[in-house]
């Protein structure tokens, strides 16, 4: 997906709750632990939802 702030492309992954934060995990083959981003300090679900990052404008999109 490009990313509509900057034209970048984004990198695709899923948007879970750890705990008391929501994170966003790379779908990319990565080594342990897991590459995370830590999104917010609130809860979304433990099974997470498609969603794509931005490194360079730090935007997420999410599918719902």
């Amino acid at each position: 997906m490009i990313c509509p702030q900057c034209g970048k492309e984004m990198r695709a992954g899923r948007m879970t709750a750890g705990g008391y934060w929501i994170r966003w995990i790379s779908e990319e083959p990565a080594s342990f632990p897991a590459e995370r981003v830590t999104i917010s300090p609130f809860s979304l679900s433990a099974k997470g939802v498609p969603a794509y990052l931005c490194d360079d404008c730090r935007k997420a999109i999410v599918e719902y």
